[in-house]
This record gives structure tokens, C-alpha cells and sequence, in this order.
């Protein structure tokens, strides 16, 4: 950018899918200490996730988006019609963070999700663009309150803290989707061991990301030591101590934020 004379008046543009918009996001932060950056997310992840609310990051060998920046797009422009140039795989791997906004803020839209999994599968376009609309719908509202993560945005995190460590663990092989569809249920079912959800309530949230193709058992758990090696970690001054911050379902379309000391 440099060599080609780019100036302060250059937008970025971030035509592809979650790698591409956080990359380009965080060029244009950077760039002269910020230039405009518009998203144009072409996977189904990036549609509802990635490319709204004005994160960005890149993976270093501590751990998933170390380096990074909040960046707010000028404008994002979302065309379900480019869905269709995706796998099924890729389909599952979006499909993962959908549930989760069910999971975390909204019983109707998981409900849909169970109704309509078919079509949703065969790119239902007309399906897809209420899901996705949804979906940012519910994002937005969460980020206005707080867009830098300090309280309220932290319930976006659901399944991350254990997902990253996941996908860490991987070597970044796999999918986001899938280790935070792992992260889900691990984060589920530590709730209803503390007696924070139901019974039924895990059974349908696993019975839904099983149906979704998504993966619900895995021999790598992430300890608390693993997880306190993620960002979202805090420190009590006073005494030193190192919290992870879980999120945990207390039912379908509710979460709480609770603390888990790892030293």
C-alpha cells in the first residue's frame, strides 16, 4: 500500500470470507492509524458473525486473534446468493455460530433453525436471508450497548473460550464452526452440571448441532489453564488471580457470564 502511494482517502474493501474481512479489517486500522474499511462477506459465517460488529485479528502462536483491533465498517453488503457457491461444510461451519445466537439470546430463532434445517441445508436462500437478517439483528443490538467487550458483548463469546483452545489445538486445521460447536456443548454441559440448565434443554441444544452435522464430542477438552491463555481472561489486582469468563446457558435464549479461577 505504501509502495503504490495509498493515502488516507483509500478504502479497503474485504471481498471473501471471515480470514479475508479480519485481515483487511485490520489493514485499514492500521494503515495511516485508520482508513475505511467496507465488508463484503461471502460465507455464510462471515454474513452473520465476522463481518459485523467491527472486530478484528490474526492468530499468533499464543493463541486465536492475539493481535487485533475493534474497526467498525463504513457499510457491509450481504448477498445470500453467493451462499450457493459454498460446500456443505462451509454451510455447517456458519450454521454453528447461528445456533449459538439462538442459544445465547433468542428461543424463536433456534426454534426456526430446528424447523427449517432441511432448507436451510439446500441453501434456502429465501430461509437464509431472515436467519441472516436475525442474526445481525441480534448482534447489533448487543454491540451498541458495548462495543468494545467490556460487560454485555462478552455473551457473544459462547462456546469461544473453549473453542479457541479447540481450534489451537488443531493447529487451526479445524473449522471454526466445528471447534465452536464443541465449545457449545462442553459450555452446555458444564452448566447443566452446575445445575444452571436443564436436562432436556442440553439434550436439544446437542441434538440440533448433531442434525447440523456439527461435531458434540471431542477427547481434547480444554483445561482452565488452556483457556486462561485466551483474551478473554480478566485479573483480580488485589490478589493476583486469574479468572476465564464462561459463558453458560441458563436455558434456551438466556446465558449468564460466570467466573472460573485457574490459579
Amino acid at each position: 500500500m505504501v509502495e503504490k502511494k495509498f493515502t488516507r482517502e483509500t478504502v479497503i474493501i474485504g471481498l471473501g470470507g471471515g480470514v479475508v474481512g479480519d485481515i483487511a479489517g485490520l489493514t485499514a486500522s492500521l494503515f495511516m492509524r485508520g482508513i475505511p474499511i467496507i465488508q463484503i462477506p461471502t460465507t455464510l459465517l462471515a454474513m452473520v458473525d465476522s463481518s459485523i460488529g467491527g472486530k478484528t485479528g490474526v492468530n499468533i502462536h499464543g493463541g486465536k486473534n492475539i493481535i487485533g483491533t475493534f474497526n467498525i465498517p463504513k457499510t457491509v453488503f450481504i448477498d445470500p446468493y453467493m451462499l450457493k457457491t459454498l460446500s456443505k461444510k462451509h454451510i455447517k461451519n456458519g450454521l454453528a455460530e447461528i445456533i449459538k445466537y439462538g442459544i445465547i439470546k433468542s428461543p424463536k430463532l433456534f426454534s426456526s433453525i430446528e424447523k427449517n434445517l432441511e432448507k436451510i441445508m439446500e441453501i434456502d436462500t429465501e430461509i437464509l436471508s431472515k436467519i441472516i437478517k436475525e442474526c445481525i439483528k441480534i448482534k447489533e443490538e448487543i454491540v451498541k450497548k458495548d462495543p468494545t467487550e467490556r460487560k454485555i458483548r462478552k455473551i457473544l463469546n459462547f462456546g469461544h473460550t473453549f473453542g479457541h483452545v479447540i481450534e489451537k489445538k488443531s493447529n487451526y486445521t479445524l473449522l471454526h464452526g466445528f471447534a465452536i460447536a464443541l465449545g457449545m456443548t462442553l459450555a452446555s454441559q458444564k452448566a447443566e452440571q452446575k445445575g444452571l440448565l436443564k436436562t432436556k434443554d442440553l439434550i436439544r441444544i446437542k441434538n440440533l448441532l448433531k442434525k447440523a452435522g456439527l461435531p458434540v464430542y471431542t477427547m481434547n477438552k480444554p483445561t482452565l489453564e488452556e483457556m486462561a491463555t485466551d483474551k478473554k481472561t480478566t485479573t483480580d489486582n488485589s490478589s493476583k488471580s486469574r479468572f476465564v469468563n464462561l459463558i453458560l446457558p441458563t436455558k434456551i435464549g438466556e446465558v449468564i457470564i460466570q467466573k472460573e479461577k485457574t490459579k
